[in-house]
């Protein structure tokens, strides 16, 4: 259980002041005002790592959902918000602060270093299929970085024998490919890769036995049957009276908040929404 202390106070203070200079954009402001906070937070974020990513989740409550907040029209490179939030750019933006809360003397840019290690393949940026773009292969590559354990399996997960092909059989639906033939087969390699692994998943009407197994903090990826694609939703696990909940940025009601019914429940109201895999976050090493 989370200690009473200040930290959670500190943490808010934190993420507030961050929001503060947004507007201006300007990296230098937020790199001062970042630094100055850490100094107060670092010594107070001893909380283990997963419950610290649900406290630094719950500051961001409310903020606007946006999706493709990614893309650019100039070439792939690191975009770092804290103002708009799709799924996965959440759950990716939590898990490097609380990573970045964790190292003594962490500064903004090594928090900028842990988002780019976490989004990108072996965290370089080497354009647009550099970047982790199914949620499968995410885990995959951060599970080899230390980063993640993929316990879908562990806790009783079941195979997920499932072609993944979304993104090329979809080629005009992303401006990248759609105007690279050298990043379209680059894509194309990537999904042969993500096809000879061997990928779990928890069935959603077996969600509510596994909630036990399942703690505060857990990266939650639901999965689809979607033909091609693996995951169609991601969020972080939060335990309430008794019941996993997850919090996230969510596209119908455009804000980040905690889902009003249980994850389960939450599962069953969607028809192609199909299971769960759990990605547990590695305390740093």
């Amino acid at each position: 259980m989370m200690k009473p202390s200040a930290t959670p106070r500190t943490i808010r203070w934190l993420v507030v002041a961050i929001f503060a200079i947004l507007p201006a954009w300007t990296q230098s402001a937020q790199k001062e005002l970042f630094e100055d906070a850490q100094r107060q937070i670092v010594p107070k974020a001893e909380e283990p790592i997963g419950e610290l990513m649900v406290v630094i989740g719950e500051t961001f409550l409310g903020i606007p959902y946006e999706g493709y907040t990614l893309e650019s029209e100039t070439g792939e490179d690191l975009v770092v918000r804290f103002d708009r939030y799709d799924c996965f750019t959440f759950a990716e933006s939590v898990l490097a602060l609380a990573r970045t809360l964790k190292i003594p003397r962490a500064d903004f840019e090594r928090y900028r270093g842990e988002l780019r290690t976490i989004r990108y393949r072996d965290g370089t940026i080497d354009g647009y299929p550099s970047r982790l773009h199914y949620t499968s292969d995410w885990a995959h590559d951060n599970h080899q970085k230390g980063v993640v354990v993929d316990i879908t399996r562990q806790i009783g997960g079941e195979p997920y024998p499932k072609t993944i092909d979304f993104m090329t059989k979809h080629r005009p639906s992303y401006p990248a490919l759609a105007k690279s033939e050298a990043d379209w087969k680059t894509m194309q390699e990537v999904e042969r890769a993500i096809n000879q692994r061997k990928r779990f998943y928890i069935p959603k009407a077996k969600v509510r036995d596994k909630e036990n197994l399942i703690q505060d903090g857990d990266i939650v990826a639901i999965t689809t049957s979607i033909k091609g694609l693996d995951v169609v939703h991601v969020g972080l696990a939060v335990r309430r009276q008794g019941r996993i909940h997850m919090l996230h940025a969510s596209s119908r009601n455009q804000k980040v908040e905690i889902t009003e019914q249980p994850l389960h429940d939450y599962l069953a109201k969607h028809k192609t929404q199909t299971g769960l895999m759990v990605f547990r976050p590695s305390a740093l090493r």
